[in-house]
Formats: C-alpha cells, structure tokens, sequence
C-alpha cells in the first residue's frame, strides 16, 4: 500500500473577494485549489494554461518537416521561445507570411 506524503488537511475560510481570487487563479492555470496552494506555499513556478492559440502554434510546431538548414533554424528559435506572449507573437507572424 503507497502511503500519503501530505497527510496532514488544512482548513482555511476565505472572504467572498479572496475566494474569487482562488478560483480565477484556478481557472488561469488550470490547476485545482489544493494544488495551486502547494504550488504557492512551496515557491514553485505557476504558469497560465496555453492558450487555443499557444497550442495551435505547438501542434504546428510538431508537424513541421524540416528540409533545409534554414527551416531548422526557424524551427529551433520557435521551440526555445518562453513567454507566451512570444508564441502567441510567432503564431501571428508565422500566419501573416504564410509559413506555417
């Protein structure tokens, strides 16, 4: 039997405004309460859910067939991009000039 490493439940009563805050976070990162809080409490990194668009651009990005040294290139600056505002950007771009 796989014994539990958070045993311990907390408890906690929020105000109207606070609980709403919670429940956008949720929504924005596509995590549960409780895993937001852990998250949270522990200083872990907490990143939005992509967006349609985010993983349209990924979905492309792993369709792509690299033929020449050039594509690979681009290829390569799109999959190290960060920031979702960067690949929200690229996608925009890569539309406007017809490239993906």
């Amino acid at each position: 039997m796989e014994h539990r490493t958070r045993n311990i439940h907390v408890g906690t009563r929020l105000n109207n405004a606070e609980y709403e805050a919670l429940k956008t976070l949720c929504k924005r990162t596509g995590l549960g309460s409780t895993r937001l809080l852990q998250k949270l409490i522990t200083g872990t990194e907490i990143r939005e859910k992509p967006t349609p668009e985010l993983r349209d651009l990924q979905r492309s990005v792993d369709r792509i067939e690299v033929s020449s040294d050039k594509e690979k290139t681009d290829v390569n600056v799109i999959s190290t991009l960060t920031s979702v505002g960067e690949l929200v950007a690229a996608i925009r771009f890569e539309r406007m000039t017809g490239r993906v």
